[in-house]
């Protein structure tokens, strides 16, 4: 998936309805919030957390495989206390900034504003100051490309302060949700126990959105604060919680029946049409994703549609896989489902009028394999297939296709 094309595809109207639940001691806001956009069609894309406790104090990002990976936060040498910063020697994650002061940090327990007037708020949120997170999802970055579509945040309160959240997307600068979170109690601060000033909020407190900044303020209406945590304290069910932000990928776009989407494949492209007469008013938000490992040179492509496609059946052309080592007979692509992968198998039929075999969800239509080269000689690209220096080929195929599905290689 390509990211322009995955970030003009946050326009798109909502077409899956998502309802979660309130999650801990949700404190939410008087009136009841404006029902926020839907996310829309995702798939799930791992966990981004804030932890700041007596153990470790960091942005922590891991996905549903593979490493996680981790940005220490850190007091700034030489700066003054609360002085907030990033080890430089670790991936960015998250950008955080402030306006009204600095960045206060509190190693191993807040994040807020330091306005260096010499007063102890100096990890404080309040009116007049805001604290913005912004994630890094750009290409290269560990959450390319990926969202968050809502947040359980862990915050301490001063006295009894509105928390107001706004959401942007892709460097908007208009909010895309906007909620405000009231102090239902008689005091929520600054008592530090688990039923008055720590308050494990949902956001938004109902739904799914779309976004990848949050910026936190204070209402100026209460001379109060508050403070971004990550499980420092405790709460009424007697476990510490960090701030996480819940990662998905979003739809890229709409595919129609009788139309076709493609994605580039490293140095190739992989096409998919949806079969059937042309019907601009039968249209699925999809996911075509490829990725390679290059320490591996494990290849997989993924295509999910929204909702049932009830008959639908796509061809998948794949013009054509990434250089891999030569090798006779050429190896079979696994297919997923079933699960685990399992060597693709051919369709019934001929090639111009294949059918899928009872059973089955995905099937080999054809498949053609042609010499690339030496790998690391430089005259295509050097080192396709990690520690190997032999003769290169490349996969060309054609599958039939009736349900969401990945293929390997």
């Amino acid at each position: 998936m390509s990211h322009a094309t995955r970030r003009r595809s946050l326009g798109l109207a909502a077409a899956l309805a998502v309802t979660a639940a309130l999650i801990g001691t949700q404190i939410a806001s008087a009136e009841d919030p404006p029902a926020p956009p839907d996310a829309g069609f995702t798939i799930p894309a791992g966990e981004l957390r804030l932890h700041m406790s007596t153990d470790a104090s960091h942005f922590r990002f891991a996905p549903p495989s593979g490493s996680p990976v981790t940005q220490i936060t850190q007091t700034i040498k030489g700066l003054p206390k609360c002085g907030y910063g990033s080890d430089p020697a670790v991936p960015n994650l998250v950008n955080v900034t402030a306006d009204g002061g600095s960045v206060g940090f509190s190693k191993n327990l807040q994040l807020g504003v330091n306005n260096n007037d010499g007063s102890a708020k100096c990890t404080q949120v309040n009116p007049g100051e805001s604290l913005t997170l912004s994630f890094k999802n750009d290409a290269g970055d560990a959450m390319d490309g990926l969202y968050a579509s809502y947040a359980m945040l862990d915050f301490e309160r001063k006295f009894d302060p509105v928390l107001q959240i706004e959401a942007f997307v892709s460097g908007g600068t208009t909010p895309v949700y906007h909620e405000d979170y009231d102090c239902t109690r008689s005091d929520c601060g600054p008592d530090r126990d688990s039923a008055g000033d720590n308050n494990y909020l949902r956001f938004p407190s109902v739904g799914t959105v779309l976004f990848d900044t949050i910026v936190i303020t204070v209402h100026p209406s209460v001379s109060a604060g508050a403070s971004l945590e990550g499980g420092n304290d405790l709460y009424l069910d007697g476990t510490k919680k960090d701030t996480i932000f819940n990662m998905v990928m979003p739809a890229e776009g709409e595919i129609c029946q009788g139309g076709t989407v493609s994605e580039p494949t490293g140095t190739g492209t992989a096409f998919v049409t949806w079969l059937g007469e042309p019907d601009p008013n039968n249209c699925k938000d999809y996911l075509l994703t490829y990725s390679r490992d290059p320490s591996t040179n494990l290849r997989e492509l993924e295509y999910l549609v929204e909702g049932a496609t009830g008959d639908a059946t796509f061809k998948v052309e794949v013009k054509a896989w990434d250089p891999e080592p030569v090798v006779n007979p050429v190896p079979a692509t696994k297919v997923e489902p079933p699960t685990p992968a399992q060597d693709v198998g051919w369709c019934d039929g001929t090639p111009e009028a294949p059918e899928m075999p009872f059973g089955s969800s995905w099937c080999l239509v054809k498949q053609t394999s042609v010499i690339y080269g030496p790998d690391g000689d430089g005259l295509n690209s050097a080192d396709w297939v990690p520690n190997y220096d032999g003769q290169l080929m490349q996969v060309t195929e054609e599958f039939l296709l009736e349900a969401d599905a990945k293929s390997f290689r």
